[in-house]
Order: structure tokens, then C-alpha cells, then sequence
């Protein structure tokens, strides 16, 4: 799969084979050269078993995993035949490897929200196959290989954890007598598997091994799609190093790292922006608390086939709600109507991106029967994944949380969160398939009270159709029908505002101004996408509405709703704010260069070309490219 493709037209080859071990904690020690956009420096990978469905905790569990592996194809080992050639063909001391870790650094390259998506769980990294010895003919070495693509490596080594004192608290690896290297995966292994509440003493075991010498440098080689590690002797995951070292450095042109002015969130590394942090902290908050959420959704647990983005994506979005109420510290009914409020404005995005977007990109489930499955070699595709424009969509988000929202409100919250505990408990560290999820939910939720639903038709209705499932359809009817008392609030205002757009534009003394009511952020982002539904609003209203409100003031989302309407009805006084968002929240501003071009007015598309061009360099290539094709 060492092969060219043509991201117009090609899915993301995943090389890696996670059944035999996954990266269950990662330490990064990095330097950054901003003059030169280089990061470098190291990560110690530390390995658990692989992901071979290890829970026993129920007979009808046990039952649905059979199914499972009935069902779906796990990436298992196997032989493989390598051409002869001299074992210096793996060597470290080769020069530099090329490659990249395929996980969420491509989804912040192509995403406007922060992420992430790209899945990012424990395992992401690591995956493994048998490939024959050539430095000894007819032996076969195990062969650990990683999803990766536009870094390159300078050396790969063991991690002799052993050498760190203070261990024995915590592993029984230390009291056993046995080999150097069994005594180092041991240790590993008991690290890995400390229970929940020694998460302080787990972590700081792992900081300080992070820190051991290296014992041994690795054989490795790379492609262009990931890179594979082996040492000799070792012929499987359970003989291979469980704590190993890489060094390595980004590519100032590659894709692993996006070096654009305005960056978003990851659950790797957190970035916070100008995007995020200017305005009132409504919007840094929000999107903190999805990357937070994500500490459970996509690394404690993660998507077996990252086609299932939703389940990392749809549960992080979900839970942002829940955990800004609780950081804001709301009463249960303020609680209540900011998430109402929050879901009127994901279904009005959902609706307009559906809108806008082909079919075959709406599905949450596109392999549909296929998920899970990988060619015999252990290799996998995502679909639509070298696609520039799936970065841009958020039907994943949207959709998976509507899903989870409809599931709790379906059986009620005093249910739904509970087992979303336990679950996450009996699955942590592990990868999941949407039937995993589904399945225990409807076996913890009594037969009478199941509404009849199933995992067969909530799959069907919900992750493997494009379009607006019935069930949303109409939960949003009943919604529009009798709406939140924060958006009836915003309704008033509306009803307020068109009002005093249709006044002549000399008012008579004496007049009294309009009283407008003091709005969230969210309330004023509503309120100016139903003005933008207004065919007309004069200067003078506009010029009110950004005084009202302090618009220039406000956080990135309700900027760029003031944008739109500054180039929907030309207000040429607030021009100087579109170029302001254009470059300095370039992510969150890739739409409006679309608008600006279907304006028609010359002097919008000026203001297009000139801003692209001064920011086009500091812009990652997936977003450069839709609006090069926007303005071209």
C-alpha cells in the first residue's frame, strides 16, 4: 500500500493491527523551533495487551462478543514473506525515517472546531503482524507497526524501566526472579493495569520511567504510510519491548503538524487561540469542556474502525453540555434550558450542512456491514479520509450527538448517565464498534420499557442513512412548536429588531429606542442567524445591532453569524472586521470566503483575494486548498 493517492478520490490506508497491542499511555518530551516549524524530540510509548474483546463480565456479554467475532474480521497476525536483502536495511543509524502519526494531528489540519477527530484513544498508534527475520533466514520476529505518515525518525530504543527505583510499591514484576527483558515487560504490564484510583501513582510511575535510559536500539523501517519496528529474537507481542522510545522530528511541509495562526483544540495537546480565548470565556469554556470530554471519548476509549468518528465526536459534544453546566455551576432548569438552547443551534447547523453536503458524507456508519473488517494483511481504510472537505464537516458531531441526546431523553437521564458510567468503566482502554455501545445500553434497559427500539433499527434509522433521521425529525417538530423560554427570548428580540428595520430612517423627536434584553452569547449567535434570514437590514439597524451587542467584542462564533450579515446586506462600515476575522481566526473563517465570492460585488472578492493572500502560508494545506477552489 506504499502508493500515491488521489485525495479527491481515495480513503486513508490504516496499516496498523491493534489485536495484539495497544498503546495504553504515551509521554512527550518535545522542543519546538517556531523559525523553522519544526517540532522535535521523543515519545515513550507504553503497551497493554491487544484488543482481542476482553471482557468477561456477563454471560449474555459474552454472548454478543462471540457475535462479535463471528461477525467481524479481527486484525490477526501472520506471516508475511519479506525479499532477502542485508539486515542494515532496518537500522536505525540509516538517517532519518519518514512519517507521521495518523490520528488527530490530520484532523486538526482539516477540522474548524477542535477536533478534534479524529480519533484519538489508546491505541491509535500501535498495531502489529509477523514478518520473517532477514538477518536469520526461516525465523520469524514479531513486527510492531505504526499508523503514520510526514515525520522522521532518528532512532527507536527500548526503555529500561527497570532502572527506576521506587517500582516495587506498584508491580510485582521486581520480586520475581526472571530475565532483564521479561522483567521489563512486567513492569509494564503492572503499570498499565493499576486500578482507576491510583491514577495519581500510575501516572507519576509513567512520568518517571518516561525518564529511564534507553537498553537496546530497535531495528526499524518506514513507508509511506507508517513506520515498522522489530527486535530481533523477540517473535511475538508478548516477547516485543512494552515501553520503547522514538525520536523523531516534524517536516516543516508536512501534513502532522498543521502550522496555521489559528489553531483548535486536541486532546493530545490543547491549543488555545485567539479564536477561543477572545470575547467572554463562553466559547473558550465550551470547547475546553468537548476536549475534556474527550479524556473518556477517544482516548480511554476509542473507535475500533475510525469510520465510527461519532462515537468519539458524538459522545465529546454531548457531554460538553453537561460538563459547562456543571463548570458554570447551573441549577438543574438553568442547566436544562442552555443545553435546549445549544441543541436549537446544533439543529439549525445540522440542517444547513445537510443541506449543503452529498449524501454519501452524511452516513455516521458508511461501511455500514463492512465496519470493523481488515484485509488479511491487517490493514484497514477510512473512508473519505484524504478528502479535504470532510475536515470542514461537523455531521459526525451533530449527528452522534442528537443520537446520544435522543437516547438519553428516550429513557431518561436518571438511566441514560448511570450506565454511561458503567460503560465507560467496563470498556476503558479498549476499542469499540457502535454495536458495543448500543447493545449493553438496550440490555440494561428492561424489554416493556425499550420502546421498541433495537440495535438493528437504531443503526439503520440513525448511523447507516444520510439525511435527518424520523425520530430527530420529529423531537425538532415538537420543539418548534413550543420552543425554550431562551429562545422565545430571542424570538422577542427578533420581532424587536425587524421593527426597527422598517422605520424611516428620520424618526421623529422623541422617539424612544427600542428596550433590548441582555443576551448570552448563544442567545445573540440565534438571534443574528434569524436576522440573516431577513432579506433586507438597512445601515442604520446594522450600525445599532453592533453597538447593542459590542459585536467586535464578542467570541469567534458570534463574530463570524456578524460577518455574514456585514457581507449578506454590504455594510461597508464594518468591512475592516471581516478582514480582521479572515486573518486572525482563519479556521472558523474558511466559509466565509465562499460567501464572499457569491456576493458578486467586486469589492468583497478583493477583500477575498487579499486576505487569502496574506494569510495562504500560514494556512494548513487542506483548508489553503478548499479556498483556493472557492476563489479560483
Amino acid at each position: 500500500m506504499d502508493v500515491k493517492l488521489d485525495p479527491s478520490r481515495d480513503d486513508l490506508p490504516l496499516m496498523a493491527n491493534t489485536s495484539h497491542m495497544l498503546v495504553k499511555h504515551y509521554i512527550l518530551d518535545l522542543d519546538v523551533d517556531f523559525g523553522n516549524r519544526v517540532i522535535q524530540g521523543n515519545i515513550v510509548l507504553f503497551f497493554g495487551d491487544g484488543n482481542r474483546f476482553k471482557i468477561q463480565s456477563s454471560s449474555t456479554q459474552e454472548t454478543f462478543q462471540m457475535k462479535s467475532e463471528e461477525a467481524y474480521i479481527f486484525r490477526t497476525a501472520e506471516p508475511c514473506h519479506v525479499p532477502e536483502m542485508d539486515s542494515s536495511t532496518f537500522s536505525p543509524k540509516m538517517g532519518h525515517r519518514e512519517f507521521a502519526v495518523c490520528g488527530k494531528g490530520d484532523h486538526d489540519a482539516f477540522d474548524n472546531d477542535g477536533n478534534h477527530d479524529n480519533q484519538e484513544h489508546d491505541s491509535e498508534l500501535s498495531s502489529s503482524k509477523y514478518c520473517c527475520d532477514t538477518g536469520n533466514p526461516g525465523r520469524e520476529d514479531f513486527l510492531l507497526v505504526l499508523d503514520c505518515c510526514d515525520l522522521s525518525v532518528l532512532k527507536v530504543e527500548e526503555v529500561d524501566v527497570a532502572a527506576v527505583p521506587g517500582l516495587e510499591k506498584f508491580t510485582k514484576a521486581l520480586k520475581l526472579s526472571t530475565t532483564p527483558e521479561k522483567l521489563r515487560r512486567e513492569i509494564v504490564r503492572d503499570l498499565v493495569a493499576l486500578p482507576a484510583d491510583a491514577w495519581r501513582e500510575q501516572l507519576d510511575c509513567y512520568a518517571r520511567c518516561s525518564q529511564a535510559p534507553g537498553c537496546g536500539e530497535l531495528l526499524f523501517d518506514s513507508d509511506n504510510w507508517s513506520l515498522q519496528i522489530r527486535k530481533m529474537g523477540a517473535s511475538t507481542a508478548a516477547d516485543f519491548p512494552h515501553a520503547i522510545r522514538i525520536w523523531y522530528k516534524t517536516k516543516p511541509e508536512g501534513q502532522s503538524v498543521a502550522w496555521a495562526s489559528d489553531q483548535n483544540g486536541s486532546p493530545h495537546i490543547i491549543f488555545l487561540s485567539q479564536s477561543t480565548l477572545s470575547g467572554t470565556s463562553h466559547l473558550c469554556g465550551t470547547r475546553l469542556c468537548h476536549e475534556i470530554a474527550h479524556s473518556w471519548f477517544g482516548l480511554a476509549i476509542g473507535a475500533r474502525d475510525w469510520t465510527e468518528e461519532w462515537l468519539s465526536e458524538g459522545f465529546a459534544t454531548h457531554l460538553e453540555d453537561v460538563f459547562w453546566a456543571e463548570a458554570q455551576q447551573l441549577p438543574p432548569h438553568e442547566a436544562l434550558e442552555q443545553q435546549e438552547l445549544r441543541a436549537c443551534l446544533r439543529w439549525r447547523r445540522l440542517q444547513d450542512e445537510l443541506q449543503n453536503s452529498p449524501e454519501g458524507m452524511q452516513v455516521l456508519r458508511p461501511n455500514k456491514e463492512e465496519t470493523g473488517h481488515v484485509t488479511a494483511s491487517g490493514a484497514s481504510l477510512v473512508k473519505h479520509g484524504l478528502n479535504p472537505e470532510k475536515g470542514f464537516m461537523q455531521v459526525h458531531y451533530l449527528k452522534g450527538y442528537f443520537l446520544l441526546r435522543f437516547l438519553a431523553r428516550t429513557f431518561g437521564e436518571e438511566t441514560y448517565f448511570p450506565f454511561l458510567r458503567k460503560f465507560v468503566h467496563l470498556f476503558h482502554g479498549q476499542l469499540i464498534l457502535s454495536q458495543d455501545f448500543l447493545q449493553m445500553l438496550l440490555e440494561s434497559i428492561p424489554e416493556n420499557k425499550r420502546l421498541g427500539l433495537s440495535v438493528e433499527n437504531i443503526v439503520r434509522d440513525w448511523l447507516e442513512c444520510s439525511g435527518i433521521p424520523k425520530a430527530l425529525q420529529d423531537e425538532r417538530k415538537a420543539e418548534d412548536g413550543s420552543p425554550s423560554r431562551l429562545a422565545r427570548q430571542v424570538g422577542s428580540e427578533v420581532v424587536k429588531w425587524i421593527r426597527v428595520n422598517r422605520r424611516p430612517r428620520k424618526r421623529k423627536r422623541g422617539k424612544q429606542e427600542a428596550a433590548f434584553e441582555k443576551l448570552s452569547p448563544d442567545q445573540i449567535v440565534l438571534l443574528l442567524e434569524w436576522l440573516l434570514e431577513q432579506k433586507t437590514l438597512s445601515p442604520q439597524t446594522l450600525h445599532y445591532l453592533q453597538q447593542t451587542y459590542h459585536l467586535q467584542e464578542q467570541d469567534a462564533e458570534v463574530r463570524h453569524r456578524w460577518c455574514e450579515l456585514v457581507i449578506k446586506h454590504k455594510y461597508t462600515k464594518a468591512y475592516n472586521q471581516v478582514e480582521r476575522f479572515l486573518q486572525e481566526d482563519q479556521a472558523m473563517g474558511i466559509y466565509l470566503y465562499g460567501e464572499l465570492m457569491v456576493s458578486e460585488d467586486a469589492r468583497l472578492q478583493q477583500l477575498a483575494h487579499r486576505c487569502f493572500e496574506l494569510v495562504k502560508e500560514h494556512m494548513d494545506k487542506a483548508s489553503a486548498q478548499v479556498v483556493t477552489e472557492m476563489l479560483f
